[in-house]
């Protein structure tokens, strides 16, 4: 029972993470989901999601179009969004990403879209290590 009630919480947190009620819009995207800051173009997310999802490297931050876009599993971009939420609300001067693309089905991806003329990669690498240190303590 503590382990769903955990569960829940966690859910919860999740989905306050992904957006708030102004300043974010969830939409559906083919078999996928958006979830995009509203000062973000839904053309220019899906453009630069449609060339980044497309590719093969997955991993990697990749110069899709003008905005760095990186390409990891769906749990693994989502784990990410939150935690740049999660920083975004503590105050922390960050580059934050414009979007969250998932894919579903076979193979699902994910894909975090970056404002033009960006360098996520060092703070991503930071993160996903601290993500991975997480999984592997937890």
């Amino acid at each position: 029972a503590r382990e769903r009630t955990r569960a829940v919480e966690r859910a919860r947190r999740v989905k306050r993470c992904l957006m708030d009620s102004s300043g974010f819009a969830r939409e559906r995207w083919g078999r996928g989901r958006v979830f995009r800051r509203r000062n973000a173009s839904r053309e220019l997310v899906l453009r630069e999601a449609r060339a980044a999802l497309g590719s093969r490297g997955g991993g990697w931050i990749l110069e899709a179009g003008e905005c760095p876009c990186d390409v990891d599993k769906t749990g693994t971009a989502r784990k990410l969004w939150v935690e740049f939420r999660r920083r975004e609300v503590e105050g922390e001067d960050l580059v934050l990403p414009l979007a969250l693309v998932e894919e579903r089905g076979l193979g699902g991806r994910g894909c975090l879209v970056f404002p033009e003329d960006t360098s996520p990669a060092e703070i991503l690498a930071g993160m996903k290590k601290g993500l991975d240190q997480e999984g592997k303590t937890g």
